[in-house]
């Protein structure tokens, strides 16, 4: 079960707006799932923007409260926006916590292709037990990107850097974060 609520003027360069998510996952092996759990997830964001300055707000938590989310299932880090710096769903567990802020400068007036100079400050974790959380071991990392709101989707040319040294080049048409 998913609750959405979505005000943001643009999915990929918002200027203004908020989103609410909030969901319920009840895996039954009687219903013909492969396992049995339960999880909520939760995540919000807002928009705010001043002349060409764009500024997104951003958190994201997941947690498995009863039983055992199998792998395939379980909350993922790494990637661009999602700890960038550190590869594709590189950190794995049964529960989540990610922070996010994103500032797009708008280079260009054009409506038909604006582009984009952007930056995003990240912070976040996954654990494999309850009694594991502990928001001071946050990992943090950040990227650098030029995107362009093109009209077959965003491109997206950037670098992440993660704790720990872990480096990563990205170039994206499309969707870069999961939603």
């Amino acid at each position: 079960m998913r609750l959405l609520h979505d005000s943001l003027d643009n999915i990929f360069f918002p200027r203004s707006g908020r989103t609410l998510q909030l969901g319920l996952l009840w895996s039954d092996t009687a219903l013909g799932a492969g396992e049995d759990y339960r999880a909520w997830t939760a995540e919000l964001s807002q928009a705010l923007a001043r002349g060409q300055h764009s500024l997104v707000l951003g958190a994201e938590f997941a947690s498995v409260y009863d039983g055992t989310a199998p792998f395939q299932e379980a909350s993922t880090l790494g990637g661009f926006f999602r700890l960038s710096g550190l590869p594709v769903d590189a950190r794995i567990g049964q529960h989540l916590a990610l922070h996010r802020a994103a500032y797009y400068y708008r280079v260009r007036e054009s409506p038909i292709l604006p582009i984009y100079l952007g930056a995003t400050a990240e912070a976040g974790q996954v654990w494999a037990a309850r009694d594991q959380i502990d928001f001071a071991e946050l990992d943090v990392a950040g990227s650098l990107f030029i995107g362009i709101d093109s009209p077959i989707g965003p491109l997206y040319i950037g670098a992440g850097l993660a704790e720990g040294g872990n480096r990563s080049m990205y170039i994206f048409l499309g969707q870069p974060f999961r939603r």
